[in-house]
């Protein structure tokens, strides 16, 4: 699989976007009441596995690869922190950046610079 580059800052930035676009809804205010209870759909995650799949069509571009679907934890994810650290743990495994060191990528001035010397 052939990268365009990784930039964690951009990557993590999709994600956030993603999950503010797809949970920002009325529909998805919880019914608990204070004594803490509520309905069936409190059980739910705040987004389902399925829900999900669909940011790896955002994230396809800025990364240049098509990631896989399993790259998604199945049951979904209760929240953005939780969708965060996940997927961006599940992406640099599946582009081969695990214990490299990743630095954002600043521009394309920077990079030429650096090929340069």
């Amino acid at each position: 699989m052939t990268t365009r580059s990784f930039d964690p800052v951009q990557v993590e930035k999709v994600l956030r976007d993603f999950w503010a676009r797809e949970t920002s809804t009325s529909l998805r205010e919880s019914n608990k009441t204070e004594s803490g209870e509520g309905d069936i759909f409190d059980l739910l995650p705040e987004m389902s596995s399925h829900e999900a799949v669909k940011v790896l069509l955002d994230l396809r571009p800025i990364l240049g690869a098509k990631l896989k679907k399993n790259l998604i934890r199945r049951g979904g994810y209760s929240n953005c922190e939780e969708f965060v650290s996940h997927m961006m743990g599940r992406i640099q495994e599946e582009l081969g950046l695990v214990g490299a060191k990743i630095e954002p990528s600043s521009g394309i001035g920077d990079r030429n610079a650096r090929h340069a010397s």
